[in-house]
């Protein structure tokens, strides 16, 4: 049986990679702590850890912001493929700057953080529990120095236009999240540099990292040694080296395939190798036999003059099967107006039924994502 040994994101970003390296020597499994964890979940995933031996390796827990979260554990051998190519899709060495500004216990932020310790890069982690009060580290540290690389969230990337720092970084990336284009061409209209897209997922983690002359509606190219197929229902699949086989407890076996680990995620890859999201398997909504994908319906409401943001989830209904509701801020948006506007932008049965006018979308308190699950009511 192998020993645990935890990380929190309070520790020093060297100091953390190089624990990484110590877990693996001694044939640990590590657990980044995500933080908001309560110590009984804690607790509860230590247990597990200890008394079912899976061997060494990294264990996440899935973001959860769709639904039930679930622990996979991921060699090491995994993790140090990924630091290598993440770093040579970055085109980060000894002399870069790095500033990661979602937690580095999430798959996304220690993706980066492996990279940048791979190549001995001068990294910044911002480990605050509240993503608001990371956004104001954030544009203070953007306001004293410069930095190579930024990552983070979307909605980070939107926190920070509101007051703009003083030093512009030469690349950012924004993942967990599809990216609006409006806001990339916002972020590039008031920064001068490009707002691009990073695409992965706590299975295997970093898959596609985006690059300047990207359309801004790609989530860019499989990073080295990753490999993307198409299923014919448009599903992505992920092949890397060293990937995962199951979740820790054998949950959702189908997940894992002889040709790789499947996303849930919907998309294509154009003749240039650039990967598009269209959707989630999942969150596809069934209205009386059509199909409506919250994703393209969220797309159409963000062009209404005055949204900032918006969600698109089904609704049970007694006739339809399902009906699309959307959620939209700010809270000055008037429901009529919107769907009025829609229509002729959208066919009838997938403009939203219910439009909820929101001050602020439910989000995790860390990362800055949408929890969609918590509209669900």
């Amino acid at each position: 049986m192998s020993g645990v040994f935890t990380l929190t994101d309070s520790v020093y970003p060297p100091a953390f990679y190089q624990e990484v390296l110590l877990s693996r020597a001694a044939g640990l499994t590590l657990l980044p702590l995500p933080p908001g964890l309560s110590n009984f979940q804690t607790t509860q995933l230590l247990s597990k850890l200890r008394y079912v031996d899976r061997g060494p390796g990294v264990a996440f827990l899935t973001s959860g912001t769709v639904g039930t979260s679930k622990l996979i554990i991921r060699s090491y051998e995994s993790v140090m493929a990924e630091a290598e190519d993440v770093a040579t899709a970055l085109m980060i060495d000894k002399l870069s700057n790095v500033l990661i500004t979602s937690p580095i216990t999430h798959s996304y932020g220690f993706g980066i953080l492996m990279a940048a310790g791979f190549v001995n890069a001068k990294v910044r982690a911002i480990c605050h529990t509240n993503v608001y009060e990371r956004a104001i580290t954030a544009r203070a540290l953007l306001s004293r120095e410069t930095f190579d690389v930024v990552t983070g969230v979307p909605f980070m990337f939107r926190m920070l236009l509101n007051r703009p720092a003083a030093y512009k970084p030469d690349r950012c990336y924004a993942g967990g999240e599809t990216v609006p284009v409006a806001l990339s061409e916002q972020w590039g209209n008031v920064y001068g540099t490009p707002l691009l897209q990073e695409y992965g997922l706590s299975e295997v983690g970093i898959v596609s990292i985006g690059c300047e002359e990207d359309s801004r509606k790609s989530v860019g190219r499989p990073i080295p040694r990753t490999l993307v197929a198409c299923t014919e229902e448009s599903e992505l699949v992920v092949h890397r080296p060293y990937a995962p086989t199951s979740y820790f407890e054998d949950e959702f076996p189908e997940t894992f395939t002889k040709v790789g680990v499947r996303t849930g995620d919907t998309g294509y890859l154009d003749y240039m190798g650039r990967m598009y999201l269209t959707g989630r398997l999942k969150s596809v909504i069934r209205v009386a036999g059509k199909s409506v994908v919250p994703e393209e319906v969220e797309a159409v409401i963000r062009e209404f003059p005055g949204i900032e943001d918006v969600v698109v989830i089904g609704e049970a209904h007694p006739i339809r099967g399902e009906i699309p509701v959307a959620y939209v801020t700010p809270i000055s948006i008037v429901p009529n107006d919107l769907r009025t506007w829609l229509r002729g932008r959208l066919e009838p049965h997938k403009i939203p039924h219910n439009i909820n006018c929101l001050e602020e979308l439910p989000r995790s308190n860390a990362s800055g994502k949408v929890v969609r699950h918590e509209l669900f009511v």
